[in-house]
């Protein structure tokens, strides 16, 4: 069985073409990247970062919602990959339970 199908099977929640704006910490660095969504789902996101990066593996990431809300949302680090023709890297992460994605999880159906 592929890495796809198997993270195909996992993934329990419908993943959404939108793009957003996600400010991601480094670990090199007290600055913070700014970032796109390339698609959202209710337990994460994918979002697309300029190399070279490095990543913490749990990290808080800043989103802003079309609303113009902004959450910090708890996250881990679960999939990094470089985009295919560009220097950018694709980054999968899933969220952690708390306030932060109980309320982007109603943000997110309310956009449907």
């Amino acid at each position: 069985m592929s890495s796809k199908t198997k993270d195909s099977e996992r993934r329990s929640d419908e993943r959404r073409q939108n793009r957003w704006e996600v400010e991601v910490p480094l670990a090199t660095s007290p600055q913070k990247r700014v970032a796109h969504t390339v698609n959202v789902s209710r337990g994460g996101l994918m979002f697309s970062l300029a190399a070279p990066a490095r990543l913490p593996a749990a990290l808080e990431l800043t989103v802003r919602l079309p609303s113009g809300q902004t959450l910090l949302l708890p996250s881990e680090v679960r999939h990094l990959e470089p985009a295919q023709g560009t220097a950018e890297y694709v980054v999968g992460v899933q969220f952690q339970e708390s306030d932060a994605r109980r309320a982007w999880e109603q943000a997110l159906d309310a956009t449907v």
